[in-house]
């Protein structure tokens, strides 16, 4: 098989398992509590975050050491994507998110990625590599995923308005674009 083929038969495949899961109603989690690459466990936790209500505070370093401040991105549509490294499902959604935030980064939306239980050099890495143009914050003890009722399953996203409230949690990739597209109208 050339590489254009292995790539279509592993989408392929991968969309399969996925459809046989959801129909199952099974859903992917990267972690399931036990440590990841880093040696983090990131424990589960039974409260949601209520919907119109204020974000939690993000108050995390970027890359270069500098602090990021979700209220700082109030008056913008914000995406809150909290993912690692070491999760495939996070990498696998990379593309469509940087496609995402091209179409639609002039027309005041945002995305904050949090990467929780990472590595310090993986994660800087991945934002290399992946080409991630976005804000991206580093919480390797998950504390912020934690306010965010993220569940300990990654990717996990949440949408934030322009006011900083609550708009959805837990927001799947799917129909992301036309939501957003929608919400900035």
């Amino acid at each position: 098989m050339n590489s254009v083929s292995t790539h279509t038969f592993c989408s392929a495949r991968l969309l399969l398992i996925s459809l046989v899961c959801l129909a199952a109603g099974v859903t992917t989690a990267c972690d399931d509590g036990a440590p990841n690459d880093s040696g983090v466990i990131i424990t589960p936790i039974d409260e949601q975050i209520e919907i119109g209500a204020p974000a939690p505070t993000i108050r995390l370093n970027n890359p270069d050491g500098d602090l990021v401040e979700l209220k700082d991105l109030r008056g913008k549509l914000v995406l809150v994507d909290f993912w690692g490294s070491w999760c495939g499902p996070c990498r696998a959604e990379m593309d469509d998110l940087r496609e995402m935030y091209a179409r639609h980064k002039d027309r005041g939306f945002e995305i904050l990625g949090v990467a929780i239980g990472d590595r310090f050099e993986q994660w800087k890495q991945m934002i290399s590599d992946s080409s991630l143009v976005w804000q991206q914050t580093f919480d390797p003890s998950g504390s912020t995923g934690e306010r965010f009722g993220y569940g300990r399953r990654v990717p996990y996203k949440v949408l934030v308005d322009r006011e900083g409230n609550v708009i959805d949690t837990n927001v799947s990739r799917w129909g992301l674009d036309k939501v957003v597209d929608e919400l900035l109208d």
